[in-house]
């Protein structure tokens, strides 16, 4: 259990690839705890939603994503 004692809001980098699938998923910033990186990392991983890609003129192409999150007591 983590006790953070403010909120923290930290963007979660991710590339959704041409088959929808989610790969090298990463931290904007560090939270300044890494075993509290690893979780979210960890965590955001774990979806195991197939996400539609992005797509130019009907193509599917690969694209960065940005998931603003927020943690706070």
């Amino acid at each position: 259990m983590f006790q953070l004692g403010e909120t923290i809001s930290i963007g979660c980098y991710f590339i959704i690839n041409k088959e929808g699938k989610m790969e090298d998923v990463r931290l904007e910033e560090s939270s300044g705890n890494p075993d509290f990186d690893r979780r979210i990392i960890n965590g955001v991983k774990s979806v195991k939603k197939k996400w539609n890609p992005a797509t130019i003129n009907g193509v599917p192409i690969k694209f960065r994503f940005r998931l603003p999150l927020s943690f706070g007591s």
